[in-house]
């Protein structure tokens, strides 16, 4: 035997003593088919190394022939191990890839079996001997390609694209070991396979390699795989020290702790499990779960557990438990899924925490809530019908009277409340004009909307168009930012116009376009605003008599004129007086600490006798004063009605011997100016003396139409 045959000897005992090696770890660990695999493939490569031995030394074409079947046989087998082998290895074959290779060879070995001489060559026509550089002869066998080669030839394709699908697959996980296991392959097997090739076709000579390649291969894969066994070892002893360490903890928790299977029975559960549940260790041990879980509750558990082995599970869920004794107890699980290796479920572990006097005390809090909102729904009818019974009079809080002068006026109220319309609002200095502007809000379907009141004779002239519609940054000296007006604060809700007869001519035609466009601008800006602000307007003044005299637009006054409304001043509605009164007398002496609860017949007629000039803002006024001044029970009048500003002497043609206010105020002025030589600025003009911004005087002048002659 030369020297060839001898490395060859060695590389078959190499072979079997490794596959005997991992034959032996697979019957200590069956659960690895890994190995199981792997050592079919070494013995198999050793089988045919012998083989391949044998032909090498003989001399005629029968035993060559014989001898080259078994091997190629040997060889199919072996790449079929092989297949399996990789796809175990890397756990990520592709299973149709696998299969597919597995047939191939199959089909192979079959051919091989039945042919003349084999599968690869049709007939071995004649045999030939190759020499060594040092003298040893090899005899090897030639003749015509078998056409069913091509079998062997796509399984060996076939095991080719296993080998790419499955290091892409592991790439993606772990790179380190897809590169380990693609590189050993493809560098070991690759030139191998095709020098065999070409000297199966009588291109080049022998000895074949791939022997030795596979050795390679072998030896690489043997010692990656028992490095794994040596840690699998040391990796076993880690673990049983760390499962002492957490079965000590999971025995003295103080938690329900109870591990189920893939098969839905109990494996594991901790003493606080067997104290809660009343059952023993031993008994619950195999016992399957749906029996400790109330009827009402095992479908849900069943289809709970189906969706855990598959790999879906909750990681909180609350469910009850039976006990031994029958009683419910409810328990919030926490799972988690218990996995071999990184694919299989295996089961669950779950712990619980038993909830059972939480959820009883959640019962009772939510029992009392519910009484609790019981309480607040029958106080609230209550106060609904109370309010009720206190707007039975005429369903206005803010408004005091039942005279038949006023409940038509509150009837014109509740007409118009229900609409979008446009109110002006007439009537005599303090009737309480603003009072009916904000019931026709409070009525409408705008009262959770804003009401913002607009005083128009308290508007500086140069600053009315901004706070009405608002102003840029830089608009005018001083606009340091951007301000909203009035009517943008307003919007979704009512505008009150308090005084709209004041307004300037100017500020009457923007508004006059808001009442007909709804829209705006602001002052130095140039983008068109849209608003949706109801707009109610008030004056004490004849709007007829200021659109002859100039002062107020015609167009503007058929706008506001939609839905009119006057309010009678209080002389005409004295059935009103004595529940005014009473209410005055109610609120301030509750304000000062006092108790007023009479009022002599003397002082009611004296009050009734009163024409109230100044309206119900007079007789408030009065009323005030004369709870101040009261020390008793009795209401006392401090002073005579009228005294300083009115003298009422019960005639009822006093009124009409007093001159209209634009006149005194005219004359009022005009005395001022008078006095300063018609001088309005500075510290002896007539602004001073009258107590007004110069602006606002020269509005006034403006307005009154008093010019120097």
């Amino acid at each position: 035997m030369g020297p060839f045959l001898t490395i060859q000897s060695i590389t078959t005992g190499i072979f079997l003593t490794v596959g005997l090696l991992h034959l032996a770890i697979y019957f200590r660990r069956p659960t690895k088919r890994t190995d199981l695999f792997f050592a079919l493939m070494c013995l198999m490569a050793g089988l045919a190394a012998v083989l391949q031995a044998l032909s090498y030394e003989t001399a005629l074409l029968a035993d060559y022939r014989r001898l080259y079947k078994l091997q190629v046989n040997c060889q199919g087998v072996m790449w079929i191990m092989m297949v399996w082998f990789i796809a175990s290895l890397t756990g990520t074959a592709s299973v149709w890839i696998r299969n597919l290779a597995t047939a191939g060879y199959t089909v192979a070995i079959a051919v091989n079996s039945v042919a003349s001489d084999s599968v690869l060559l049709a007939r071995i026509e004649q045999l030939k001997h190759a020499v060594l550089p040092w003298g040893e002869r090899l005899t090897y066998g030639v003749g015509p390609a078998n056409p069913w080669r091509i079998v062997a030839d796509v399984s060996w394709l076939l095991m080719i694209c296993l080998m790419v699908d499955c290091c892409m697959r592991l790439y993606r996980y772990n790179r380190r070991r897809a590169l380990f296991i693609g590189i050993s392959l493809f560098i070991t097997l690759g030139p191998a396979y095709v020098q065999g090739t070409l000297v199966d076709f009588g291109m080049v000579s022998p000895p074949l390699w791939d022997t030795f390649s596979l050795l390679a291969l072998v030896l690489i894969m043997s010692g990656a795989m028992v490095g794994q066994v040596i840690r699998a070892s040391e990796l076993k002893d880690q673990v049983g020290e760390q499962e002492r360490r957490w079965r000590t903890l999971l025995e003295n928790v103080s938690l329900l702790v109870v591990g189920v299977g893939r098969d839905g029975r109990i494996n594991y559960a901790n003493p606080m499990f067997c104290a809660v549940s009343g059952y023993a260790a031993s008994d619950v041990r195999g016992k399957p779960l749906l029996e400790i879980i109330p009827a009402s509750e095992r479908e849900t558990v069943r289809e709970s557990l189906n969706k855990a082995i598959a790999g879906e599970v909750k990681a909180q869920v609350a469910r009850p438990l039976l006990t031994a004794s029958g009683e419910i107890r409810q328990v919030s699980w926490f799972h988690v899924l218990l996995h071999e290796g990184d694919r299989r479920v295996l089961g669950t572990l779950s712990i619980g925490a038993d909830i059972t006097e939480l959820e009883a005390a959640k019962k009772d809090r939510d029992r009392h809530l519910a009484d609790l909102e019981q309480l607040k729904e029958q106080l609230q009818r209550e106060n609904i019908y109370l309010k009720e019974e206190i707007l039975a009079g005429h369903g206005f809080t803010e408004i005091v009277g039942q005279s038949n002068a006023l409940l038509y006026v509150l009837s014109k109220v509740k007409q118009v409340a229900e609409t979008d319309a446009t109110v002006i609002i007439q009537g005599e200095t303090g009737v309480g004009k603003e009072l009916i502007a904000r019931a026709i809000h409070n009525e409408s379907q705008r009262a959770n909307g804003p009401f913002v009141r607009i005083d128009c004779t308290a508007l500086p002239v140069n600053l009315v168009e901004s706070e009405l519609f608002g102003h840029e940054a830089g608009a005018f000296t001083g606009a340091t930012r951007q301000r909203k007006g009035r009517f943008e604060l307003a919007e979704g809700g009512t505008v009150f116009l308090d005084e709209v007869s004041e307004l300037p001519e100017d500020l009457q035609a923007k508004l006059l376009r808001v009442l007909q466009e709804k829209e705006f601008e602001r002052v130095g800006g140039g983008k068109t605003i849209s608003t949706d602000a109801r707009i109610l307007a008030a004056t004490n003044r004849d709007l007829s008599v200021e659109i002859s005299a100039g002062r107020f637009r015609a167009d503007l006054f058929y706008r506001l004129n939609v839905y009119p409304i006057t309010v009678p001043p209080l002389r005409n509605r004295k059935d009103d007086l004595s529940l005014l009164v009473n209410h005055f007398i109610s609120r301030f002496a509750r304000r000062l600490g006092k108790t007023i609860d009479q009022v002599p017949a003397a002082v009611m007629d004296q009050l009734v006798a009163y024409d109230w000039p100044g309206n119900v803002r007079e007789l408030r006024n009065v009323i005030e004063r004369a709870v101040i001044t009261s020390a008793g029970p009795d209401l006392r009048l401090p002073e005579s009605l009228g005294s300083g500003l009115w003298v009422s002497s019960g005639d009822n043609d006093t009124a009409d011997t007093l001159p209209p206010l634009s006149a005194v105020e005219s004359a009022h002025i005009r005395k001022a100016l008078d006095a300063t030589g018609w001088r309005i600025n500075g510290p002896q003009g007539a602004a001073i003396i009258l107590g007004l911004n110069p602006s606002t005087l020269r509005f006034r002048m403006k307005k009154l139409g008093i010019r120097k002659s």
